[in-house]
């Protein structure tokens, strides 16, 4: 303490020597010497001491944010593939600010985990510190004020998340963070859900292409159930999915029409997947069931184009200059797979035929322009032809050489001159009569639907086939992201 005071008392003389007073001209410039080294240590002492009694600097100022979950939807289902689904909340996010200084709100990392072990990551979203600004609706955070953002979430499974949300104040980085669950009210999300039951109509026996296939199953899901996945093997490769909604326990009746590219002869067998709400799987499978066969024959039908495509006829009718050309529009239809179209010219045995591949349903109704379609059979009349009582016929095959009906158009209702003059191609008045006009072929087959076939162009992403409870769950765990609602 003695050194302290020592130094004390040499630094008040120090001072007591510098003290402002008018200096003599004689010593005018010593006294300017002096007081070059007097005024920093005045200002040194100064600062240390409060100097002329102003307070001294205190901390930056800042702002402290806290962030929390205002509210959160309950979630919805879609479909989002043939083996996933998407899992939706909303939520709203309020920030309160404290503090006397501003902040700038940066980027928000929000972060998704698993229910059944909320500390297994699911993946990160990042979401840029401009989309963050346009959610809350400023770019700065002020002390006492407050903001609400509105946001919206999606995954494969119901989930937990996490909002990071980054501010700067004060040079620094801070995060303030706010936790929810999207998830139904469950009461065991460990417990598996379990299939305990499924059956296969018929279970035997041989089952006709085109024909439906039922699937009856119970599944008791604890934790809600999410998505069934009806998946057909042996005979076929194709999965049918089915979205629930979080019930406890599921009882359907599934079913699919079976058709090509399903093999005949083939045994057919199922596979379930029933996937619960935060994500486990339950599979069962019955690997035998009806044998796929062929027993039904195609069906043919044809319309007519006439002259300057002006007629669109069940059977063509008229005079006709060879060689006019006459066009028909053959449509065959099979529950599996069309093989040929044939054409038949009588009385003359003149015949025309199109192989066909990979085809259940033959038409071209669907073509942009009628010479676009190769089943647009053009019959050019022959000079030859002229004078006779034209007859056209028409027929299929399919893959197993079943025969359809044979479209057969009315006879003499098309009558040809070979003049080279234009023939008129207002009919005769014989030639108008009903029977030419509305002759319906022989026999008039009905337009029936063609088979079924699970559609692949609902959902965004093909996946491959479940196999197993783990594949699923590497479907599951690619597809979790969030975004701001403006």
């Amino acid at each position: 303490m003695s050194a302290l005071a020592a130094a004390v008392r040499r630094s008040t003389a120090l001072l007591q020597s510098c003290a402002i007073r008018r200096v003599a001209p004689a010593r005018h410039v010593a006294g300017h010497r002096a007081l070059r080294w007097c005024l920093p240590l005045l200002a040194a002492l100064s600062g240390a001491c409060g100097g002329d009694g102003s307070a001294g600097a205190g901390p930056a100022a800042d702002v402290s944010v806290s962030t929390s979950v205002a509210s959160v939807s309950a979630p919805t289902v879609r479909l989002a593939s043939e083996t996933s689904v998407e899992v939706r909340c909303d939520a709203t996010l309020n920030a309160q600010s404290s503090g006397t200084g501003k902040g700038t709100w940066g980027d928000t990392d929000i972060a998704f985990y698993d229910l059944r072990d909320t500390t297994r990551s699911l993946g990160t979203v990042s979401i840029p510190a401009s989309d963050v600004k346009d959610a809350w609706r400023q770019d700065t955070l002020s002390g006492g004020a407050s903001a609400t953002s509105r946001w919206s979430m999606t995954g494969s499974t119901a989930f937990a998340a996490t909002f990071r949300s980054h501010y700067q104040t004060a040079g620094t980085t801070r995060t303030a963070s706010a936790s929810l669950h999207c998830a139904p009210p469950s009461a065991t999300v460990g417990t598996p859900p379990t299939i305990t039951a499924l059956t296969v109509n018929p279970a035997g026996g041989t089952l006709d292409v085109g024909t439906q296939m039922t699937v009856p199953f119970t599944a008791n899901t604890p934790a809600g159930a999410l998505l069934s996945i009806l998946r057909l093997t042996g005979a076929c490769e194709q999965e049918v999915p089915y979205v629930h909604d979080f019930e406890p326990s599921v009882s359907l009746t599934t079913g699919a029409t079976l058709g090509w590219p399903c093999q005949l002869g083939a045994t057919v067998g199922v596979q379930l997947i029933t996937v619960d709400a935060v994500g486990n799987a339950a599979v069962k499978t019955v690997s035998t069931g009806p044998t796929l066969s062929d027993s039904l024959r195609p069906t043919t039908w044809a319309v007519f184009w006439g002259r300057q495509w002006l007629d669109y006829l069940p059977s063509p009718y008229g005079e006709y200059l060879a060689p006019d050309t006459l066009y028909a529009e053959v449509e065959v239809q099979d529950n599996y797979k069309v093989r040929a179209i044939y054409l038949e010219v009588y009385p003359f045995g003149v015949t025309d035929t199109l192989v066909v591949r990979d085809s259940v349903l033959v038409s071209s109704s669907d073509c942009p322009g009628p010479l676009a379609c190769g089943n647009l059979f053009p019959v050019v009349l022959r000079p030859e032809w002229a004078g006779d009582k034209l007859q056209f016929r028409f027929y299929g095959r399919d893959v197993q050489g079943m025969v359809s009906n044979v479209y057969t158009t009315v006879s003499g209702c098309v009558q040809i001159t070979a003049s080279t003059v234009n023939a008129p191609y207002t009919p005769n008045k014989p030639l108008y009569d009903p029977p030419c006009v509305y002759g319906p072929g022989d026999p008039a087959p009905s337009r029936t639907p063609s088979s079924s076939r699970l559609s692949r162009t609902n959902g965004p992403i093909w996946d491959p086939p479940i196999r197993s409870a783990t594949s699923w769950n590497a479907i599951a765990a690619r597809r979790y992201d969030a975004h701001a609602l403006h």
